[in-house]
């Protein structure tokens, strides 16, 4: 880089530190509800959430930071402190008290940096993911979206208290672990360490704490951030109820598209993953934007359209997603938790999940399997259990189904999979009786569209049948 390059970038540098140190970044559009999640330097009278307050006048921020507040755990024995335990607690007070939420902020860290934890800095991330999905998981009545702060930067050793010594390089560690969890988690992220860190020291006495300027600081990084949201056309109005629909090649589809299966289907929507446009309305092939899927041109009619036509007719007045990230030829062994494909689908989903709430989970595979079918029993209990843990849902719904019965060697299978549902609650068997093939492995058109009736209405079936999750009851209990 050539010195005047240099100089400019440099120039640059300090007249947007200088934009946030003064306050005289803007921000207007329509009102916004803000639920904060913070710790002392959110709490104090003259902190940065009061600051924002001051700054977005006709906006409602509902405000639970308090000194000592942890992302997960127990402060000085202390389980108030831990933001964890409370969540549901601020989330249903908030959500009551505001009506909707739209944005929720979160600046922790700082405590969970302090010397006593120092050995356990791997459970602050696992402890912020935890976090976010059971945020992105939480019965609102409108979707909030998420923004990540990292804690700012602690001072020397030489002005902290015994507790924090050391702290400096714990929260240089968390502040990079945060940016890759909001990129994962497809949220906004405010890296509070890296514009405070040259200037740290002349905002605070106790190297933790923030005095005023610092705290105008930070409010303008937040404002800053809120500025560059495209709130008019970037979030669904109303909340979701999304599927994730996966497998191998029955369903990404390969019986032909005919007539009737080529019009969208209203208030039903397919996740592209796009930034400037994420949700297009759901037509064939559903199979078009997974991440895995092989040749565009061999994606045709599968059971998902049916299903979601079926479930819109019986939710009309309920927007619907699909996530579709199947890919044909594919084993139950490349399935396997922690592989490319599980950690594929749960990337979309995880994205997907901040217009909505994951409802269930449909799955169709078992071709690439009939021979070792004795092993698969274990093998999709361990599917099923993996995903309910990773998006926080012991009891999210699963349904699977039978392959054709135009080979004999498939009876086994299809034997084996009825048991299922007596290893698990919430699953569901879908029955292949009655259907054709188009070359004795993949159902033709009118069987996918049997198929998926029938996902459907099993899918209907498990929802209903738990008051926690019926249609009329779509809150949580509160957990203190």
């Amino acid at each position: 880089m050539s010195n005047l390059s240099f100089i400019k970038s440099q120039f640059f540098k300090i007249f947007c530190l200088g934009l946030f140190l003064t306050g005289t970044i803007s921000f207007s559009q329509s009102q916004k509800n803000i639920l904060v999640l913070g710790d002392s330097n959110g709490a104090l009278d003259y902190g940065w959430v009061n600051q924002l307050k001051t700054k977005l006048p006709n906006d409602n921020i509902f405000n639970t930071s308090r000194p000592g507040n942890t992302i997960g755990f127990d402060n000085n024995g202390r389980v108030e402190l831990n933001t964890l335990k409370n969540l549901d607690y601020y989330l249903k007070t908030a959500q009551d008290s505001l009506g909707r939420i739209d944005y929720v902020i979160m600046m922790l860290g700082t405590n969970d940096a302090k010397y006593v934890f120092k050995d356990r800095q791997d459970e602050v991330v696992s402890n912020m993911k935890l976090l976010i999905t059971r945020i992105n998981n939480y019965n609102f009545k409108s979707k909030p979206h998420i923004i990540i702060m990292s804690p700012p930067p602690y001072g020397s050793d030489n002005i902290l208290a015994e507790k924090y010594q050391g702290g400096l390089k714990r929260v240089k560690r968390i502040a990079r672990n945060f940016k890759k969890v909001a990129k994962t988690y497809d949220c906004d992220f405010v890296n509070v360490y890296k514009a405070l860190k040259d200037v740290f020291n002349r905002y605070t006495k106790d190297g933790v704490h923030l005095e005023k300027e610092g705290q105008k600081a930070i409010a303008n990084l937040v404002l800053a951030q809120l500025a560059k949201e495209k709130s008019e056309n970037k979030y669904v109005s109303n909340l979701m109820d999304i599927y994730l629909l996966i497998g191998q090649s029955n369903m990404a589809g390969r019986a032909p598209i005919e007539l009737q299966d080529r019009d969208s289907i209203s208030d039903v929507y397919l996740f592209t993953s796009k930034n400037d446009k994420p949700w297009e309305k759901t037509a064939n092939p559903v199979n078009k934007y997974s991440t895995v899927r092989k040749d565009i041109a061999m994606q045709k009619l599968s059971l998902g359209y049916e299903f979601a036509h079926e479930l819109h007719q019986t939710y009309p007045d309920i927007k619907i997603g699909l996530v579709v990230n199947a890919r044909g030829g594919t084993s139950i062994e490349e399935w396997k938790p922690g592989e490319k494909l599980y950690n594929a689908a749960l990337n979309q989903t995880r994205k997907a999940l901040k217009y909505g709430v994951l409802k269930g989970i449909i799955w169709h595979q078992g071709e690439s399997n009939v021979l070792t079918y004795k092993s698969y029993m274990p093998k999709i209990i361990e599917l099923i259990k993996s995903f309910r843990r990773d998006f926080n849902n012991k009891n999210l719904p699963f349904i699977v189904g039978q392959l054709s019965s135009d080979r004999a060697e498939r009876n086994d299978f299809n034997t084996m999979i009825l048991k299922l549902p007596n290893a698990l609650k919430n699953v569901g068997v879908v029955s292949s009786e009655g259907t054709k093939t188009i070359d004795k492995t993949h159902f033709d058109s009118a069987s996918q569209r049997l198929l998926g009736k029938r996902y459907a209405q099993e899918m209907i079936a498990i929802l209903n049948s738990t008051p926690k999750r019926a249609r009329q009851n779509r809150g949580k209990e509160v957990v203190n």
